[in-house]
C-alpha cells in the first residue's frame, strides 16, 4: 500500500480536478501566457486535463521504473533518495495543476504575479531539496548528472554531485527568494534571470567541473 501511496494521491488529485473542470461553466479558457503574463492562447476547458494528469504521469512512470529496476546494488542504495525526490516532484506538480486549473477556469486574462511567484518559489524549494539528495546518490543512469565523465569514474561522480549539491542549493535559493519578491510586485522579469542562474549553477558549472576533473584524473 505504501509504495503506491503517491500513485493513489495522484489519481485522487486527477479525479477531483476532472470533476472541477466538468462542473465549470467555462467553455474557452486561457491555456498559455506570454512572458509578460498576458493570455495568448485559448482552448476548450477540457485541455486543462493535461495539468491534472501530470502528477499521475510522474508517479506512474516512477512506479513502473521501481518495479523493473533490479540487478544493481546502487539501485537499492539510492532507493530512499529516489523516493524522496519522487515525493517532492509529485507534490510540486499537484500544486502546479491546481494553480493553473483554477486560474484558467476563472478566465484570467493576465496571469497574477502571485501565481508566477508561487510557482518560481515552489520550484526553487523543490530544486533545493533535490540538490541536497544529489550529493548522496551513488552512480546510476536515472537520477543525477549523468555525463560520460561522471559515469566513467566514481570519484568524478562523487565530487561532481557534492559540488552540485552546493551550487544547486544556491540556485534554488535564488529562485525561491526571487519568487517571493515577485509576489510583492518587484517585477516578474527577475524570475527569468533566476531560472537562468539556477541552470548555470546546477547544470553548467558541475558539468564543466566533471569534465575538467575527469581529464585530470585520466592524465594522471
Amino acid at each position: 500500500m505504501k509504495k503506491y501511496l503517491l500513485l493513489i494521491i495522484s489519481i485522487i488529485n486527477a479525479a477531483v480536478l476532472t470533476v472541477l473542470i466538468a462542473a465549470s461553466d467555462a467553455v474557452s479558457v486561457p491555456i498559455h501566457y506570454s512572458i509578460s503574463g498576458a493570455a495568448d492562447n485559448y482552448s476548450t476547458k477540457w485541455s486543462l486535463l493535461i495539468f491534472a494528469l501530470l502528477p499521475l504521469a510522474v508517479s506512474s512512470m516512477f512506479t513502473v521504473y521501481r518495479r523493473f529496476a533490479t540487478g544493481n546494488e546502487n539501485i537499492a542504495r539510492n532507493k530512499k533518495y529516489e523516493d524522496k525526490a519522487l515525493l517532492f516532484i509529485t507534490l510540486f506538480f499537484v500544486l502546479i495543476s491546481w494553480l493553473i486549473t483554477l486560474n484558467s477556469l476563472n478566465g484570467a486574462e493576465i496571469l497574477p504575479s502571485g501565481v508566477l511567484g508561487t510557482i518560481c518559489a515552489a520550484l526553487g524549494l523543490l530544486m533545493m531539496l533535490i540538490s541536497n539528495l544529489l550529493a548522496k546518490l551513488k552512480p546510476n543512469r536515472t537520477l543525477g548528472i549523468r555525463t560520460k565523465a561522471t559515469l566513467s569514474d566514481e570519484t568524478v561522480w562523487k565530487k561532481t554531485h557534492r559540488l552540485s549539491g552546493y551550487t544547486g542549493m544556491a540556485g534554488g535559493l535564488i529562485m525561491t527568494v526571487c519568487g517571493i519578491l515577485s509576489m510583492f510586485g518587484h517585477g516578474s522579469a527577475m524570475l527569468i534571470y533566476a531560472v537562468i542562474a539556477f541552470i548555470i549553477l546546477e547544470c553548467v558549472v558541475p558539468m564543466i567541473y566533471a569534465e575538467v576533473l575527469f581529464r585530470k584524473i585520466k592524465a594522471e
